[in-house]
């Protein structure tokens, strides 16, 4: 069904417009048709703007071969030149091979075969065809009707083409996508001022100084000479040349700050193209809604041109009158960067910016490698800024690499101390004795074993007043019972009784809120919810929940500390990590194992659970297994499995293994810029990281054989 509306959208372009020229490129349809679904005729009639995941959805199904045998030949020629309009608005200027051969991709994806006749009469003579009559059965209905073949081969180009492009596909769908929302919204924008604050807005820029800015930054100036008299021959001139000049701009930074050349490479793990695309994509559109709406003031005929195009068109999002600013582009993009713009005299670098949400992203999805790298570059770019040291503290905590870590938490520590003011002791005190409840109850985490270490946590307590002292003062100016019900239970109670509360009662309610449920402090959906009704106040809860997930990770890292150096904090994590494995061996849930830790019986419980599974089995490996605390889910798992499945297992971990070993003998084969690497990195993963994956797979391959081998002994 989500296809079909898709498509229905982007065939109903009566042209495929041939340059960039907002809102009319195919990123924004207007749309006047009849849909027939389930025997029903609908009507609809208004101006959609496709968001990033509606292409990224398109490209998945065509690299699937889903599209194959859903769309018909006119519509597989609508997406032939859709693709190839976004690999062209992607295309970066460089010299790649990519880029040099791409022209002549797209030349070959719409013109490479002229007809299908041409094509499917190719097996006859040319001196022949002045006597061959076309057979009748070729039509039906006044339709031609192509063979299989013909449209086999033409979707063989399409999925071709999206693969070997998919980079500057991404690229497209970012720019496009971005460059349609950032338009509508500076036409709302502009429709809001009116074109008499404009005017009286350039009256003052006249005389007002230019400013110089020596720093090298993202945002390009609107236009380098505003002329008195323009021509209106096409649609909006002035406005197209400014959101080129951001696309130029943004094309520049990612070729000068290679930001697609840390993306996955074959085999390994890393942040995907697409999400990479993504988070560059939606802070373009926040960047150059920025500064688009900010030259609006200063230059009339912009103003002009873009209240024109919202007395044009109607930019309708579902469940709003309008297209709203920064918390459209997070709507479309599916981000949440609004926050990161809240403050409008803030200075923001899109490159250090870049780096940061690329490494915060990357360090949430479990890439710890890229984390390290893109934060590390983000402290280069900007050394001052507490948070970064913060985020890649937390991934080098991942990577097991403690003494980083903790190096990192004191470079955060001191980087805080010149912009937070001290918390107060009995908030702290009262942290301390609240966050134990809420960890035990919860039952997550590998902080269930490290709670006993929190003694006066000071720079989460700050952390945690701040977040809280704000939605305090939020919900003081707003409505309280539109946020309300948007709390955990647990958070609601504190920011009510906030006044009546004692420093140290805040502080245990606080600690056992942040234990129970982390940053989860919002019930699911709950900024969609609210920003139908407040944008502000959901921006401003955005920003609230960044501070509880600070707090949550300042905690982490703050309880390292509190155990000591880094060997310490390596035992005290490698047994918590045993314990909850063996746990769940025994079959022990979370919920389980955190009260029989809470009461003292944990260990106890699993030793005893343990004896009673090696009384009961007569299997000498998982024996074995138990005596080494290690892979004794994999043997319990395989144990009763059949051979075959067994032996399959061994086979998949035989070829892991050639792999692996492929790899140290034949890097470039997988990383196709493998001299680009830091040689660092190329040490890293010959000398270390692969050859640690070879035996790990050798151990689990060694654990399937001695099962068969005791199988047959017994048999």
């Amino acid at each position: 069904m989500r296809i079909f509306k898709f498509l229905t959208c982007l065939l109903l372009l009566a042209t495929t417009p041939a340059m960039l020229l907002y809102p009319q490129h195919p990123a924004t349809y207007n749309i006047s048709h009849v849909q027939q679904v389930n025997h029903e005729v609908k009507s609809a009639e208004q101006n959609y703007i496709l968001s990033y995941d509606d292409i990224i959805y398109l490209l998945d199904e065509i690299e699937s071969g889903s599209l194959e045998n859903k769309c018909t030949p006119e519509m597989l020629e609508k997406i032939k030149h859709f693709i190839a309009f976004l690999a062209k608005e992607g295309a970066l200027p460089d010299d790649s091979e990519e880029s040099l051969s791409l022209d002549n991709d797209i030349q070959c994806l719409l013109n490479g075969e002229e007809s299908f006749y041409q094509d499917a009469l190719s097996f006859i003579k040319p001196a022949d065809l002045q006597y061959m009559i076309i057979p009748a059965i070729l039509h039906e209905h006044g339709e031609v009707l192509l063979c299989k073949s013909w449209l086999k081969k033409q979707w063989k180009h399409v999925t071709h083409f999206t693969k070997k492009h998919k980079k500057a596909l991404l690229i497209g769908a970012a720019i496009v996508v971005g460059a349609a929302i950032v338009v509508a919204a500076v036409a709302v924008a502009a429709a809001a001022v009116g074109t008499a604050g404009a005017v009286s807005g350039i009256a003052e820029s006249q005389n007002k100084p230019e400013e110089k800015n020596d720093q090298e930054d993202f945002s390009a100036p609107v236009v380098t000479d505003i002329p008195s008299k323009i021509t209106t021959t096409h649609e909006a001139p002035i406005l197209k040349a400014a959101v080129d000049n951001q696309i130029a701009f943004f094309k520049e930074n990612i070729i000068q700050n290679q930001f697609f050349q840390l993306a996955t490479p074959k085999g390994e793990q890393g942040l995907p193209w697409q999400e990479n695309a993504r988070v560059l994509g939606s802070l373009f559109a926040h960047d150059s809604y920025n500064e688009l709406q900010g030259q609006l003031p200063y230059y009339p005929m912009l103003a002009k041109e873009a209240q024109e195009i919202k007395e044009k068109y109607s930019f309708a999002s579902p469940g709003q009158n309008t297209v709203i600013g920064h918390s459209e582009i997070d709507r479309k993009f599916a981000t949440n960067y609004s926050y990161l713009y809240s403050d409008p005299f803030q200075e923001l670098d899109f490159n250090t910016l870049s780096y940061q949400v690329r490494g915060e992203l990357a360090l949430s999805l479990g890439y710890y490698d890229q984390a390290v790298q893109d934060l590390g570059k983000t402290i280069e770019l900007h050394p001052n800024n507490p948070i970064p040291y913060l985020k890649r503290g937390i991934a080098n905590f991942g990577l097991g690499n403690y003494e980083h870590s903790l190096e990192d938490y004191k470079q955060f520590v001191a980087q805080s101390q010149k912009t937070n003011s001290l918390s107060i002791p009995e908030f702290s005190f009262g942290f301390a004795k609240g966050l134990p409840k809420g960890v035990y109850e919860s039952g997550e985490g590998l902080f269930l074993f490290m709670v006993d270490f929190v003694k006066h946590p000071v720079q989460t307590s700050e952390q945690i007043i701040d977040a809280v002292s704000t939605l305090v003062n939020l919900i003081r100016e707003d409505e309280w019972d539109s946020l309300a019900e948007i709390l955990c239970p647990e958070v609601h109670h504190l920011v009510l009784e906030w006044d009546n509360l004692s420093s140290e009662m805040k502080g245990e309610l606080a600690g056992y809120a942040l234990g129970k449920h982390g940053a989860d402090i919002l019930a699911p959906g709950a900024l969609t919810k609210l920003a139908s009704k407040s944008i502000k106040s959901a921006q401003e809860l955005i920003a609230i929940s960044k501070h509880f997930q600070v707090a949550q990770e300042i905690l982490f890292l703050e309880t390292a500390v509190e155990i000591g150096n880094a060997s310490q904090v390596a035992e005290v994590v490698r047994s918590g990590q045993t314990m909850m494995l063996l746990g769940e061996d025994i079959g022990l849930q979370s919920h389980e194992i955190a009260k029989l830790k809470q009461v003292g019986l944990l260990e106890s419980t699993i030793n005893s659970g343990l004896e009673n599974l090696v009384s009961a089995s007569e299997s000498d490996v998982l024996r074995g297994a138990i005596a080494q605390n290690k892979h004794v889910k994999m043997v319990i798992d395989y144990l009763d499995k059949p051979a075959k499945e067994i032996q399959k297992g061994i086979s998949s971990y035989e070829k892991q293994i050639a792999i692996h070993k492929d790899k140290i003998a034949n890097p470039t084969k997988y990383y196709s810029e493998w001299y680009k690497l830091d040689e660092r990195q190329r040490s890293a993963l010959i000398s270390k990281k692969w050859p640690t994956e070879i035996q790990m797979y050798e151990d689990q391959k060694s654990i399937l054989q001695s099962i068969l081998n005791e199988r047959v002994c017994h048999e």
